[in-house]
């Protein structure tokens, strides 16, 4: 004992510390005086957890927390074993605290200012350079908020429709809209429609009073000045402005003309009025579009009933100064989505607050979802700001520095700067969207997590003994950067997992995010413990608002370090002004886990009570995630309690189907081949990919044309089974399947045309014996050129003219030339038939308007009706019809010529049905496939930094508990499993994961031998920061919940639930179980396992050996 030399709190900085022959033990620890026992008080077992020095004030102590009985051997026996492990455990502390400080730590000792500037000048520089980049107008921040990129680039469907959408992008295309256009007059397109909805849940919008209401509210937005001056449809020659679409025409006298009954506009006579046009050919079809899912009309009963109608209002173009539709086309949209959104939307606004009479309404178009969508993306974002205030005042809470804290928050922000440097200029990054926001909220919990993580390890090792302050900060740095490796691992790898998705507005945020938390690692462990060494030095004593957290033992820093024998390191002056622990810890929190905590999850009845509500706990959340369906619905942007949010939500459900347009539409296509996308930056969302044209694809033969026409009749009359695997819809008032078909309709004009006479002479247009029935080749066609010679010149057609079908398609879609101009076929089928211009192709003019003939058919369409509603099918539903069309297809093709074998099949329209039911297919697969790579991932980290395999066990058993009670939670509060679910499961492992390490760490590491004593220590050294890091994320996502993007409010729900269960499991089952049946002495301890193999375990070593040992060599 008296080889054992302790500093004087007065000793002088001359003094020097001798080498003791026994393990160096600090005497003012009483943990190590154990180890300074008798033999005869070797029953008293070494590294107790607690000891009365140690205690706080008044604090209660039992055998439980004093003493650490293992064994069931003798006592004799068993001390001395325990003496001896209790030794070298204790020459491993020793070592560890006088171990070589670390290079950087003996830097920023040495140099605190000097790397305070250089740190701090290296986050100024991500701030000047983003500055920079935005001021010379790079593009170094590519928002996008307007949608979201999730698309499967090498997907059949989306290559398909892609191919479909943009097949006119190509130049030598024809525009028919030219043609059209020479007739267009001011305002006679119609142009953006804003629809008004009315509702009343549980009721009738047809009553007189309703009806009134609906006409008032129309009438405040069809009476805007502006409107009716610059904006408004004019459909007809007599320059007035066209009334809105709405069921108020069955009234107002507009199709009188039909029936008398349809004149009534006092509304006398409703139950009449409607079911008269519920039953007339020519209303019907178009009296549903006004009607609810649930409405009743029946003319007999005298019954007119519906929840909800709809009304629309049109503009039109060619605005003033424009020649035609397509003249300058985005700046005629970009002119009436202003006046859309600065006068409809404001009109509109009004009436959603104060209702239209006693009715609900709502309001949508384009342009008002873009517009609020833009706006409250803004609102939204601002939220961070206050999670960022909110954190920083927890953070000044807890570090007590207003120096620590205001530096750690500038690093966390740095951290996103440099981040989002690295994915735009390094990775080439061009798409920065609404999830990316979402890091913002991450990477404020992480960082603050990572912050409380040092902060308390440094506030910790406080109370032990060191040579020097670059030991004391060495130890501090080798502890907490471990521990935030593996949470930091764990999280960034869950990320990075998400970056493998095929959809880039997932991928893209998985990459970002990942980066993110490996940089705030980064930055954290170079320049935190710069921050808290210069407040060390400065601040810590001084009584102003950066101080406040003091240590207990303050250490004078020593510069000048020199070795002594292998890698242990002493200084050459002893330490100063060592004050002797004072038996309390000033952090209430810490006190409450080392004392109340512990003695609540140890207690003998209380343990099991908590592994009986945690059995409970998981079997609820089982229950409830095996509820969890795939969302069917397109992405939600908004709540349905906001207006547009409630619009989408009733258009798409609350109306009757037999008649909408929101019904899938299956277009068979030919002339197109998959659209090539392999000249497309990887994170272009904006590439449309390049056309690829099918040079086979011809109809100049009869084979190709009776095919075609055969096949056109088959879908027409397809039998019962196909009818339904294919969900082919029928017409509401010929009950024929909705099948267009171009053939059929050109060989209705062309026989008719056959038929025609001459008006002047009343003799047959066309000789006798003349055919314009199918097939449509050189004779016929040649005949129909040479009798209408006012618009062919035969004398320029030689014999290499091969455009028959296409003469004959063009002369049916423009109607023979004759009024009406263009023609209901043309309004039909034009968009669906693309000609191109060849070496062949003559002009022929009719007043100012120039046709165009001798072309080539570059594609063609079938497109049929299905019953399904594109915006409510799962992929579930939905693949199977897709795949049933996908068969029928292939069949097809294989008996059609060679011409047509290279049709294909699609769904091009609004949001490419096909290809969204495989991304609902993939992000289902993603989550799953996620969340089993992420546990799968964390078993090796896990016992990476545990070295345990029964507490790395424990741990994965609270990780899969915490990812089940999180899915559990998705389907128990009613949401299904989306885009934004998916996502969310793939992360939940990363950020579930964090505080289960953190403590199985801080068991792990324990000096204590039994599992009471172990958990002691893990409670007293880690839970303290587990606690913050848990209030920081948790506070941080409250203010999430208010933001109105649906995206940010349900992220915040799910960090909120997950960051909740993860403190519930790791501090409740977690702990409960290691101080039940946590491993004890070596017990799955891998490092004792190779000390074993490989011999460098010394048996013989004793009390007395001051050799370091071998595995820490």
């Amino acid at each position: 004992m008296s080889d054992i030399n302790v500093p004087d709190a007065n000793e002088g900085n001359g003094s020097e510390v001798k080498s003791p022959s026994m393990p160096a033990v600090d005497p003012t620890e009483p943990r190590h005086q154990s180890a300074l026992q008798s033999k005869s008080r070797q029953s008293q077992l070494v590294d107790s957890p607690k000891d009365t020095a140690m205690v706080d004030d008044g604090a209660d102590t039992d055998s439980d927390i004093s003493t650490c009985t293992t064994d069931d051997k003798p006592p004799n026996e068993a001390a001395d074993e325990k003496l001896q492990k209790g030794t070298e455990l204790l020459e491993e502390e020793r070592w560890e605290r006088e171990r070589k400080p670390l290079a950087l730590c003996r830097l920023i000792v040495d140099r605190p200012w000097l790397m305070f500037g250089l740190a701090l000048s290296w986050h100024i520089v991500m701030f000047a350079t983003t500055g920079t980049l935005i001021v010379t107008g790079f593009d170094i921040l590519p928002v996008y908020f307007e949608g979201l990129p999730l698309q499967i680039r090498d997907d059949k469907d989306f290559l398909c429709g892609l191919a479909w959408t943009y097949r006119n992008e190509n130049e030598e295309i024809i525009t028919r809209a030219a043609t059209e256009a020479a007739n267009q007059t001011e305002r006679s397109r119609k142009a953006e429609t804003v629809t008004l909805l009315f509702e009343r849940k549980g009721s009738n919008v047809f009553t007189k009073k309703n009806l009134q209401a609906i006409k008032e509210t129309e009438e405040k937005f069809l009476n805007n000045t502006e409107y009716q001056s610059t904006y408004c449809y004019i459909p007809n020659v007599s320059g007035n402005c066209s009334k809105s679409l709405s069921i108020l025409r069955f009234f107002d006298g507009t199709y009188a003309v039909l029936d008398p009954v349809f004149s009534d506009p006092e509304f006398d006579n409703i139950a009449a009025v409607l079911g008269k046009a519920s039953i007339h050919p020519a209303l019907k079809a178009l009296l549903t579009a006004f009607l609810g899912a649930n409405s009743v009309v029946n003319e007999t009963e005298g019954v007119a009933s519906s929840e909800i109608t709809r009304s629309f209002i049109y503009t039109g173009k060619p605005l003033a100064g424009y020649a035609n539709s397509t003249d300058r086309e985005t700046e005629q949209n970009d002119k009436i989505k202003a006046f859309v959104t600065d006068h409809f939307q404001t009109t509109g606004n009004n009436v959603f607050k104060s209702g239209a009479g006693d009715m609900d309404f709502a309001f949508y178009s384009t342009s008002i979802l873009s517009s609020y969508i833009q706006n409250q993306v803004v609102f939204d974002m601002l939220l961070s700001v206050a999670s960022l205030a909110f954190i920083f005042l927890f953070m000044l809470l807890q570090t007590g520095s207003l120096w620590i804290t205001t530096f750690s928050i500038l690093g966390i922000v740095s951290c996103f700067l440099c981040t989002n440097l690295i994915y735009r200029l390094v990775l080439d990054f061009r798409f920065f969207g609404v999830f990316h926001i979402l890091a913002i909220f991450i990477i404020l919990g992480i960082g603050a997590d990572d912050v409380f993580i040092f902060v308390d390890t440094w506030r910790d090792l406080s109370h032990k003994w060191y040579p020097s302050t670059a030991h004391r900060l060495s130890h501090c740095y080798r502890k907490a950067s471990v521990a935030m490796w593996f949470t930091s691992l764990t999280t960034s790898v869950a990320f990075f997992v998400s970056g493998a998705s095929p959809l880039l507005g997932v991928s893209s945020f998985g990459i970002f995010s990942g980066i993110l938390v490996l940089v705030n690692y980064i930055s954290v462990i170079i320049f935190l413990p710069i921050v808290v060494m210069t407040h060390h030095f400065k601040w810590e004593n001084k009584k102003c608002c950066c101080c406040g957290m003091k240590n207990l033992t303050t250490v004078a820093p020593v510069p000048d370090l020199s070795p002594t024998s292998r890698n242990s390191w002493t200084a050459t002056t002893s330490p100063v002004n060592i004050k002797k622990p004072d038996g309390r810890r000033k952090n209430a929190v810490v006190r409450f886990f080392r004392g109340p905590y512990y003695r609540f999850v140890t207690h003998k009845v209380a343990r099991w009570l908590i592994l009986i509500f945690f059995a409970g706990l998981l079997a609820v959340s089982i229950y409830y995630a095996t509820l969890l369906r795939p969302n069917e619905e397109q992405i939600k942007y908004l709540p349905d309690e906001s207006n547009v949010g409630k619009a989408i939500d009733r258009l798409s459900n609350a109306f009757d189907t037999t008649t909408s347009s929101r019904n899938i539409r299956v277009y068979l296509i030919w002339g197109l081949k998959q659209q090539d996308f392999s000249q497309c930056h990887h994170s272009s969302y904006e590439c449309q990919g390049t056309t690829v044209w099918d040079d086979d694809f011809s109809l100049n033969s009869t084979e190709a044309q009776q095919s075609l026409q055969e096949l056109c009749s088959k879908l027409k009359n397809l039998t019962a089974k196909e009818e339904g695997e294919l969900k082919v819809r029928r017409d509401i008032v010929t009950n024929r399947l909705e099948v267009k078909c171009f053939v059929d309709d050109m060989r209705s004009f062309m026989l008719n045309e056959e038929n025609k006479t001459n008006p002047l002479t009343n003799a047959a247009k066309y000789p006798n014996g003349t055919s314009l029935d199918l097939p449509w080749l050189q004779p016929n066609i040649r005949t129909l050129m040479e009798y209408n010679s006012a618009f062919y010149n035969i004398s320029q057609i030689d014999a290499s003219f091969s455009s028959h079908f296409e003469v004959g398609m063009s002369y049916w879609l423009y109607n023979g030339f004759q009024s009406p101009l263009p023609s209901d076929d043309f309004k039909q089928y034009a968009s669906w038939l693309g000609e191109a211009t060849t070496t062949n192709t003559l002009v022929t003019s009719l007043g100012s308007t120039d046709y165009t003939y001798g072309t080539r058919l570059r594609y063609a369409a079938i497109v049929v009706n299905l019953t399904t509603i594109r915006n409510t099918l799962g992929y579930p539903e939905g693949l199977p019809i897709r795949q049933a069309w996908e068969t029928f297809m292939a069949k097809q093709l294989k008996t059609l010529p060679a011409p047509l074998q290279g049709g294909l099949q699609c769904t091009p329209l609004s949001f490419n049905v096909w290809h969204w039911l495989k991304v609902q297919e993939t992000l289902a697969t993603s989550a799953i496939n996620g969340i089993i790579i992420g546990v799968s991932i964390s078993f090796p980290i896990l016992l990476l930094g545990t070295m345990n395999i029964v507490v790395t066990i424990f741990a994965l058993v609270s990780l899969c508990g915490i990812t089940v009670g999180v899915i559990g939670l998705i389907s128990a509060i009613g949401w299904k499993l989306g885009v934004l679910e998916s996502l969310n499961m793939v992360l939940v492992v990363g950020l579930a994961v964090d505080y289960v390490v953190h403590l199985a760490e801080g068991y792990s590491r324990s000096r204590c031998l039994d599992r009471r004593g172990r958990l002691h220590d893990m409670l007293e050294e880690v839970g303290v920061s587990v606690l913050s890091g848990a209030v920081t994320t948790l506070g941080a996502s409250l203010f999430m919940l208010l933001a109105q993007i649906l995206f940010f409010g349900q992220f915040g729900i799910f960090v909120f639930g997950t960051i909740g269960f993860s403190i519930i499991y790791a501090l409740g089952f977690f702990t409960t179980l290691l101080g039940l049946i946590g491993p004890e002495n070596d017990f799955g301890c891998f490092k004792a396992l190779y000390r074993k193999c490989s011999g460098c375990k010394n048996n013989t070593q004793t009390a007395t050996n001051t050799q370091i040992p071998d595995s820490k060599k």
